[in-house]
């Protein structure tokens, strides 16, 4: 205790934010709350994906999927300059599942001719489920969900940025400004 002098607070010495400047300490707050932003933004596409994926009902979508050949009953369309590159177009055909005739749509590339043998996607009742399995229709919902949602999460990281970079700019000119009147106002004339 010889060398020792009782201030205060004995055994404390103050706190570090004590001897820091407000812009100081409004920048750790907004740093705080940007990396916050970031976590968030993270986050997103991982719930957008699960939210997407969960929603679509595999118990809707049928379990067992074969593959079936059709024969095409009225020809699709012409290949033409605005048919090339197009997806596929639907034209009436009718196939066989377990001896019982099906009929209905299916799709086929453009100049599908009449008569034409095609494979398609059949459900355990021998109905067409279509180009895509409800499985992919899946997938493919998720993974354009969660690429929408990361673009979403890169924006808002960017644009969180620049609104904090903005706002401790702002702060930092405030802080200097208030400074330097103060130091002119003390000044002797």
């Amino acid at each position: 205790m010889l060398g020792r002098r009782h201030v205060g607070h004995i055994g404390r010495s103050a706190p570090a934010a004590a001897l820091s400047r407000p812009v100081d300490r409004y920048e750790v707050r907004l740093r705080r709350w940007l990396a916050l932003t970031v976590c968030a933004a993270t986050l997103l596409p991982i719930v957008v994906g699960l939210l997407v994926w969960n929603a679509a009902d595999p118990a809707v979508s049928p379990t067992v999927i074969s593959s079936a050949r059709a024969v095409v009953d009225t020809p699709a369309q012409p290949v033409t300059a605005q048919t090339i590159g197009a997806p596929l177009v639907t034209v009436q055909a009718h196939w066989d599942w377990n001896g019982v005739r099906h009929d209905g749509v299916v799709a086929v590339p453009s100049g599908t001719a009449a008569g034409t043998n095609v494979a398609i996607n059949v459900d355990q009742n021998g109905d067409w489920v279509g180009v895509a399995s409800p499985a992919e229709k899946r997938m493919y919902a998720t993974t354009a969900a969660t690429v929408l949602a990361i673009f979403v999460s890169i924006l808002i990281v960017a644009v969180g940025r620049e609104r904090a970079r903005h706002l401790l700019d702002r702060r930092h000119e405030q802080y200097w400004t208030e400074s330097l009147r103060r130091f002119f106002a003390t000044q002797p004339d």
